[in-house]
C-alpha cells in the first residue's frame, strides 16, 4: 500500500516458503495480483498463476475471491468457456455468499454474449452447443432464453447439424413456448424434420396443439409443410 512493490514481493516469497498451508496459498494470489496490477506480469501468466492456485485451499472467501478473479481474467483474455466456468463454480459452490448473485450475473451475461454478441459468431456451432449443455442453468427461462435458443438453431442448420437443432426446438416448443411463439416453433420444427428426411414426424410436430389464434401466413405455410410431408 505504500508503494514498496520489491520488499511486499519477498515477504510473500518468505510466507509462501512457510508450511502454512492457507497463508502460502494467500500470499501467492496476492503476489500474483501485486505483479499484475503493476504491469509486471501479463494476463495470461496471471491467469496461469491463479488457476495453479485453485486447489491450494478451498471453502471459504478465498476460493470464492480467486474463482470470481481468475474468470474475469479468463473472459477478459477471450476463454469464455474457461471464465464462464470458474464464475459458475464462485456462484454454486458460494451461494450463500452476498457477492454470489453479483457474480452470478457476470457468468449469465458473459453465457448470453455468447450467442447474443456481436462476436457469436467467432464460437463454432459445435462448441456454441456444448457450452449451452453445459451452462444453459445460466439464463433463466424467459425471453432471452428463447432469443438465446433460435439463434444456436439457426447455428445449427446452416452447418446441417439437424437432428441437435431439432432437439433443442423441441424441448422449446414442448416446455417453454406458448400461443404464437409456439405455432411458429412447431411449424419450424416440423420444417426441420422434413429437411431430415423424416416426414412422420414432421406431421406430429403439425400435430401439437397450438391452439386457435394462428395469423393466416403462417396457417398457409402449415398446410404446405403437411401436403409435402
Amino acid at each position: 500500500q505504500l508503494g514498496q512493490l520489491e520488499p511486499a514481493l519477498e515477504g510473500w516469497i518468505k510466507v509462501a516458503s512457510s508450511g502454512d498451508r492457507k497463508a502460502r496459498a494467500r500470499a501467492l494470489y496476492a503476489r500474483a495480483m501485486a505483479l499484475y496490477d503493476n504491469k509486471r506480469a501479463s494476463r495470461l501468466s496471471t491467469i496461469n498463476a491463479l488457476d495453479a492456485l485453485r486447489f491450494s485451499w478451498r471453502g471459504d472467501a478465498f476460493e470464492f475471491t480467486l474463482l470470481r478473479q481468475l474468470g474475469e481474467l479468463q473472459l477478459a483474455e477471450g476463454d469464455a468457456d474457461g471464465g464462464i466456468e470458474s464464475l459458475h463454480e464462485a456462484a454454486v459452490y458460494f451461494s450463500d455468499y452476498p457477492a454470489s448473485k453479483d457474480v452470478a450475473k457476470e457468468a449469465a451475461e458473459s453465457f448470453a454474449n455468447l450467442y447474443l454478441g456481436q462476436k457469436a459468431d467467432d464460437v463454432s456451432p459445435v462448441k456454441a452447443l456444448a457450452l449451452y449443455s453445459e451452462f444453459q442453468d445460466l439464463e433463466p427461462a424467459g425471453p432471452r432464453h428463447d432469443q438465446i435458443v433460435r439463434k444456436l438453431i439457426d447455428r445449427l442448420v446452416s452447418v446441417d447439424l439437424l437432428e441437435q437443432a431439432t432437439a433443442l426446438l423441441d424441448d422449446q416448443v414442448k416446455n417453454h413456448l406458448s400461443g404464437r411463439e409456439k405455432a411458429r416453433g412447431a411449424t419450424q420444427l416440423a420444417l426441420l424434420r422434413l429437411m431430415n428426411r423424416q416426414p412422420d414426424a414432421a406431421l406430429a410436430a403439425l400435430d401439437i396443439d397450438v391452439g386457435s389464434d394462428i395469423p393466416s401466413d403462417l396457417t398457409r405455410q402449415r398446410q404446405e409443410l403437411r401436403a409435402r410431408a
